[in-house]
């Protein structure tokens, strides 16, 4: 039916929106409230307990698949496993980004999500004209911003981390370029998680480190909301919709992520991040030629 079909889209692209829309609210108080190693400690928590609770209904899809090879399957399992590990110094960097401006790091996540298309290209994803024209865009309007919008008034280190946040974003594309035509994503979510988990460990993190920050009330929400957010997300992009299209609707959210980061923490004029998220948000519907 026609109808039933209509609201399917809808509930996707309604479920893409919020996730980019609720994602840096929760996230943005708790860059305020914990120090970098805590808040690597708090991603790894949300990773983990989204696969915890999946694990009843997805525990096979987590085992070596009978079509691949051992090694085959050890070697995706490595690749999902290394992007634990840069997620978790990823995560740092998007936080110390986000205490300084949420809205320099939505605009980041922006210029993240079309470089990924450009560097999966030397792997064999075909890239067109107009994801080097959404690239180009998107470039010239982080530089403004950087220029003219609340991204000038970071610091030294605070420029340095949002450098960061970004190039390792284009790696974890990568990883769920290579691995998710191949495993089921939930194996990937699994290696995902131990892999932050081994780092949070190295780190010297302690299970009193854990109880103090699942003792603030905000931290707890977070953790839930991200856990929810991301078994959402891994399941869209693989049984849903194309990741160009996930990611323009995503980001739809970032005019309104930087209008609340004016009103809420005094983030510059409110027209002013308006313009920069609407600018940013636009330069992606390029990508839906041709699709």
């Amino acid at each position: 039916m026609p109808l039933a079909l209509d609201l399917s889209a809808l509930v996707v692209i309604a479920s893409c929106f919020l996730i980019g829309l609720v994602r840096p609210l929760v996230l943005k108080p708790c860059a305020n409230m914990l120090r970098p190693s805590e808040n690597a400690l708090l991603g790894a928590v949300f990773i983990t307990l989204a696969s915890v609770f999946l694990l009843p209904w997805f525990w096979v899809a987590a085992l070596p698949s009978s079509t691949l090879s051992p090694a085959t399957w050890a070697t995706y399992a490595a690749i999902s496993f290394a992007k634990g590990v840069v997620w978790w110094r990823q995560f740092i960097a998007f936080q110390a980004t986000q205490k300084e401006s949420a809205s320099t790091a939505a605009v980041l996540m922006v210029l993240g999500f079309v470089l990924i298309g450009v560097v999966n290209s030397f792997f064999g994803e075909t890239l067109h004209w107009n994801q080097w024209l959404a690239m180009l865009g998107v470039l010239a309007v982080t530089i403004a911003f950087y220029r003219f919008g609340h991204a000038r008034t970071l610091s030294a280190q605070g420029r340095r981390a949002g450098v960061w946040m970004t190039v390792l974003l284009i790696p974890q594309g990568l990883a769920d370029y290579l691995v998710l035509s191949h495993v089921h994503w939930y194996q990937h979510l699994v290696f995902i998680a131990l892999g932050m988990c081994t780092c949070v460990c190295f780190a010297g993190a302690t299970w009193a480190s854990l109880r103090k920050i699942l003792a603030h009330q905000v931290t707890r929400k977070a953790v839930v909301v991200l856990a929810l957010t991301e078994v959402l997300m891994m399941n869209l992009l693989v049984t849903h919709i194309p990741v160009a299209i996930y990611g323009i609707v995503a980001r739809a959210a970032v005019p309104f992520v930087m209008v609340l980061a004016a009103y809420l923490w005094g983030e510059g004029d409110w027209r002013r991040q308006l313009l920069f998220g609407l600018l940013s948000w636009a330069c992606l519907w390029p990508l839906l030629w041709g699709l």
